[in-house]
């Protein structure tokens, strides 16, 4: 097969080489075989780059929400990026530690000071049935404080804002009467309290009373056991109560900071999905202009073969043009361009540059490289340039607060 492919070869290098306009027929061959080569090594790429970019565009347009976080009354806040420093998110991280820390060891002290009630709910269920009891009120009496704390936090600061004309009136009602819920849940965590001690105490004080039967019977030990019983029930309510206190603040620092965390990971999160698409752009532009370096010296080298093969340089008709452009390739101010690449495209073989300009001019070969060209990544955004039609107010901490009672329109071109 290979000698039939082989004396097919040179009768056409035969039937060629008779022609007298071959080697301006080799010039364009060898350009027009480059082209085509550098495009369908290009073919993958560019579908890549075209779904790329507008996965980029999509990113660009998405990072402008990483700039704005929004509190509980639905106002958002401008957020310069990058948020947070690793030092800062440490921070936040241990505040967070420190929150479930907290949660454990009221759920935990809770849990102990209800075991003794369970034992005598829990009938035959034994210590699984105690356990459970004794969760489910711990549990109970922590969430019933948690949320009644936060809706004391939450109404404090609708007043504050209520009086700044922050919030709208609609919304400091609610928030009042979410006051008003919490206060019930507060009072009502109080009172379980309340009466649980009191089972403790009458628990200990009947299992005492029992030690101390007849004529025997130390009043004194069982006042002494009830008194304690009593304060113990009152230490446990301050205690309780304290820790929520405590939970609230540290739930109302962490909801704040959460916010921001969110959003400056989403913008990480962004920015390092944009720079891996550029990545992509520069490697597979990097890629490209390879492949057109070795397509443009395998061009040079298969023209040098052929005008070995050939033993001439240009057809005969253009020996003079090969003259000409000797001697303007000498001078100190040759410019190679559209103009002057047309002149001497019959001769283009006999000078790398000729066949350089001609395949990296050729239509399709530029507007290639521009497929992976203006693409940058997007970190930050003035608020001018994302929201200039949106009203800006300054509060007392300059924080800027953005009215967004009119319609938003996406800026689509960001980058």
């Amino acid at each position: 097969m290979n000698w039939i492919i082989s004396l097919w070869k040179r009768n056409k290098l035969r039937q060629t080489k008779a022609l007298t306009f071959k080697m301006r027929m080799e010039s364009e061959t060898l350009i027009s075989s480059a082209v085509e080569d550098i495009q369908r090594y290009s073919h993958r790429l560019v579908e890549q780059a075209r779904n790329k970019r507008a996965e980029l565009l999509a990113l660009k347009t998405s990072l402008v929400e990483t700039y704005f976080v929004t509190d509980y009354w639905g106002n958002k806040k401008v957020l310069e990026q990058p948020a947070f420093t690793k030092g800062q998110i440490f921070l936040a991280k241990l505040n967070k530690f420190w929150l479930a820390l907290l949660i454990t060891v009221l759920i935990v002290a809770e849990f102990v000071l209800y075991v003794m009630i369970s034992e005598n709910l829990a009938g035959n269920f034994g210590m699984v049935g105690t356990i459970g009891i004794s969760l489910v009120f711990a549990i109970s009496v922590l969430l019933l404080f948690s949320f009644g704390t936060d809706y004391a936090f939450l109404f404090i600061e609708a007043k504050n804002k209520y009086r700044e004309k922050k919030i709208s009136k609609e919304q400091f009602q609610k928030a009042f009467l979410k006051f008003g819920l919490g206060i019930f849940f507060i009072i009502l965590g109080s009172v379980f309290l309340y009466f649980a001690g009191m089972a403790r105490v009458y628990l200990i004080e009947g299992a005492n009373t029992a030690l101390n039967t007849g004529n025997n019977t130390n009043q004194d030990f069982v006042d002494a056991i009830k008194n304690g019983g009593h304060a113990v029930s009152m230490a446990a309510l301050i205690f309780t109560f304290f820790m929520s206190f405590l939970l609230g603040m540290l739930k109302k620092v962490w909801k704040e900071s959460a916010k921001k965390i969110a959003a400056y990971k989403e913008w990480k999160k962004n920015t390092e999905a944009q720079k891996a698409i550029v990545k992509f752009f520069q490697s597979a532009k990097a890629s490209i202009e390879n492949k057109i370096e070795l397509e443009i010296e395998i061009s040079h080298q298969l023209g040098l073969d052929l005008m070995r093969i050939y033993s001439i340089e240009v057809d005969e008709d253009n020996s003079q043009l090969l003259q000409d452009y000797r001697m303007e390739r000498t001078k100190a101010d040759f410019i190679l361009n559209d103009e002057v690449f047309r002149k001497y495209q019959e001769i283009s073989m006999i000078d790398n540059r000729l066949l350089s300009y001609g395949i990296r001019e050729r239509l399709g070969v530029q507007a290639l490289i521009d497929r992976f060209e203006d693409v940058t990544v997007k970190e930050s955004f003035s608020l001018e340039e994302i929201y200039s039609h949106i009203k800006l107010i300054k509060d007392d901490n300059e924080d800027d607060v953005v009215d967004l009672n009119n319609s938003i329109k996406d800026k689509k071109d960001v980058a």
